[in-house]
């Protein structure tokens, strides 16, 4: 039953993704009332692994941890243990398009990341 699991979400995210990239606006308003838009934990087709997004402003991806925010219309990061030579850098991603369950951010090096919510949490 887990891979059938595994398999549909991953069938789920390609889905998305391949919706997204035909059309990703340039710019997208997020105004702190929208921040809460972020928290949960979601599936990040990047890190192909679940994230926790947490309203407090902090995050965790399996070992890792860090806190995040919203400045104008990016989502910026910052990590508590050295995660690919990013510990104590800001990781500014541009926030290109947000959903109810899903949102996509533009990475530094140009490519998208799209994160499908799995569940919500206070």
């Amino acid at each position: 039953m887990l891979v059938l699991g595994v398999f549909l979400y991953k069938w789920k995210i390609q889905t998305i993704e391949t919706n997204y990239l035909k059309t990703v606006p340039s710019q997208i308003e997020v105004s702190n009332h929208a921040r809460n838009q972020f928290v949960g934990i979601w599936f990040s087709a990047r890190a192909k692994s679940q994230i926790r997004i947490n309203e407090d402003g902090t995050w965790q991806l399996g070992e890792y941890s860090g806190r995040w925010i919203i400045e104008g219309n990016d989502f910026v990061w910052t990590y508590d243990e050295n995660l690919h030579n990013l510990y104590g850098k800001l990781d500014r991603n541009s926030i290109e398009n947000v959903q109810e369950d899903s949102f996509v951010l533009k990475e530094l090096d140009g490519s998208y990341t799209i994160f499908t919510r799995i569940a919500k949490t206070q």
